[in-house]
């Protein structure tokens, strides 16, 4: 369940990324900086299942 969890926030995240990344080209801010720095941040995370580890 806390896998399933963790997809879903970060699948928001990442839809959240580009709609801000967007309004930033809209507004003549170069967006896609801000795109490509916080998505290198998201996959930076990592998910330790517990169960894994008693193994």
């Amino acid at each position: 369940m806390k896998a399933i969890i963790f997809t879903i926030s970060l699948f928001t995240t990442i839809i959240t990324v580009c709609g801000f990344a967007t309004y930033l080209m809209a507004t003549g801010v170069n967006g896609w900086g801000w795109l490509i720095f916080i998505a290198f941040l998201c996959t930076q995370f990592s998910y330790k299942d517990k169960k894994n580890e008693q193994e």
